[in-house]
């Protein structure tokens, strides 16, 4: 058989152990029910989560009494012995439980109803006698058998052991499967030591961090060009209006006389003493109002005068 790996969900445990039912659908409440029953043949998906291998009977409540869902199985067809399995996950080493609830289809013979149950390699015999049981007074019988698995996934199977063309079989109802080793979350905390907490210290001085700054970028020197020497040139001496128009008389000795532009008067220029004669400078005009011919401070002729 192909072994297929299903979720494991809680479904009609049974009330064997508090541990989740690794089985999907295993108190066959969900599923496609017909009245009075459904004629189930190889294939048939119409219970989620298990697979008709051969011809099953799948019962409702209403036709007989269910064990505590709303429906059960028949594991003789219509007709002949029928077969029902499903696959779930283990884990290899560890130890499951199968539990079930036992009946017998009680409308016919024989009176006593067998079934084998395998899983994982093993292999277990049940029988029923439904004397003094009926649709309404069903007596089911809860039976479980352990089963270390050996590896994963693993395939439980139910088949009944009547003889060919019977109508009547074993019933089944209510079918789990549990996990009977220690959790692994609780292996897991005795597998890894606890790692003591670090101490904790109260007014510790604190280093601070050093600082890290960022390298400083300096902007490229930029030679500049040379300013080019600027040579001021000394504004010229311009003669004034009437040069060369006073005598010589009235002029004064040593002095020359002469006006520079944007200048509002005249200025007398008197060079330094020479031969004996007094040293002295001044500026104004002649008492006389009088020019006389022009010269530079620097004693010399200027050009028109």
């Amino acid at each position: 058989m192909a072994a297929l790996s299903f979720a494991a969900t809680a479904g009609g445990a049974g009330g064997d152990s508090p541990s989740p039912n690794l089985l999907v659908n295993g108190d066959f409440s969900r599923g496609v029910l017909k009245r009075p029953w459904n004629e189930l043949h190889p294939g048939s998906q119409a219970i989620p989560g298990w697979r008709v291998l051969r011809n099953v009977d799948y019962v409702p409540a209403e036709y007989w009494q269910a064990s505590g869902g709303t429906a059960s199985v028949d594991l003789d067809g219509s007709p002949g012995p029928g077969e029902l399995a499903q696959d779930f996950a283990t884990v290899p080493g560890r130890t499951y439980r199968v539990a079930f609830d036992l009946a017998a289809n009680a409308d016919g013979p024989p009176r006593v109803k067998t079934l084998l149950v395998s899983v994982a390699g093993t292999t277990h015999r049940f029988a029923f006698d439904q004397t003094g049981h009926s649709n309404r007074s069903m007596g089911y019988v809860r039976e479980s058998f352990d089963f270390t698995a050996p590896g994963t996934p693993a395939t439980l199977d139910f088949a009944s052991l009547s003889r060919a063309g019977n109508w009547n079989g074993p019933v089944i109802a209510e079918v789990s499967v549990v996990d009977l080793s220690p959790p692994q979350a609780a292996e897991a905390a005795v597998a890894t030591p606890l790692r003591a907490p670090s101490p904790v210290v109260r007014n510790a001085p604190q280093t601070p961090a050093p600082e890290t700054r960022a390298p400083e970028t300096r902007a490229p020197v930029v030679a500049l060009a040379p300013r080019p020497h600027r040579i001021s040139a000394r504004a010229p001496v311009v003669p004034l209006a009437g040069c060369g128009a006073a005598t010589s008389a009235a002029r004064p000795s040593g002095f020359s006389y002469a006006s520079r532009p944007g200048s509002r008067s005249p200025r007398w220029s008197i060079p330094t003493h020479r031969s004996g004669s007094r040293n002295w400078h001044g500026t104004g005009r002649s008492q006389t109002g009088a020019s006389w011919p022009c010269r530079s401070a620097n004693e010399r002729p200027i050009p028109g005068c």
